[in-house]
């Protein structure tokens, strides 16, 4: 698997700017792993609090008896069970929205394009569509503008962009829980995101990994271009 030499990284743009720019853009780049380190860390967490529930649930049977069980602690266990996966499920959500942005100012500081009147943003405005928009007026960044827009001309990027942004300004979606009496194992464990706008159900975890592992990969490929491109 491919490698992104930050050290390498973060020195050029100390040599080209200043010890203040590198730390800096050493501050976003940071986050950027450090997120999807969380990322991870919630993953794994819905992985284990699933192994634990299936201690005692092994048949379709079991999974029945859940679901009509009326039984007050019986009932109080199942909604904890069931919160704190919905909990990690969001929390990852949010930690993968973040990304692209942070990727952003990544890319803004690497560039030095605060420094210059010409290519200066406001704060609140450095978002990936408008870095790249900066992009766009010189040839040399063609590769890397080709590159982003692999990472971000994607149906699975467009509905995390959607869900997290619908999320965070307009309502929950939260993820369903049922259990599929046809499989086994984890597999009987289904949390889906509610329709919203014009996106359909969605199966949230498949989806989750399938994203972060894409983004994954796209981001390794940004770096190693920012790298070359930084180094001229």
């Amino acid at each position: 698997m491919d490698t992104w030499n930050l050290k390498e990284l973060t020195n050029c743009i100390g040599d080209k700017y200043g010890g203040k720019q590198r730390k800096t853009t050493l501050r976003s780049l940071d986050s950027i792993f450090e997120n999807q380190d969380f990322s991870r860390f919630h993953y794994f967490e819905i992985k284990d609090l699933i192994s634990e529930h299936m201690i005692n649930n092994q048949s379709g049977s079991d999974y029945l008896k859940l679901v009509i069980n009326t039984d007050i602690i019986v009932r109080g266990n199942e909604h904890q069970f069931s919160t704190s996966c919905k909990a990690h499920i969001i929390a990852l959500l949010r930690q993968m929205h973040s990304i692209p942005d942070l990727l952003a100012h990544v890319i803004y500081y690497c560039f030095g394009f605060n420094l210059s009147n010409e290519t200066c943003l406001d704060a609140q405005k450095v978002s990936l569509f408008n870095v790249k928009q900066i992009l766009k007026k010189d040839s040399i960044y063609s590769e890397l503008l080709e590159l982003l827009n692999s990472l971000t001309a994607n149906e699975d990027f467009k509905y995390l962009k959607d869900l997290g942004n619908y999320i965070k300004h307009r309502a929950n979606v939260v993820p369903k829980l049922s259990y599929s009496m046809q499989h086994e194992g984890e597999k009987v464990y289904k949390f889906t995101f509610d329709a919203f706008e014009s996106y359909p159900e969605v199966p949230a975890i498949d989806f989750l990994n399938r994203e972060y592992n894409r983004q994954s990969e796209q981001i390794i490929s940004i770096g190693n271009e920012l790298n070359a491109l930084v180094a001229k």
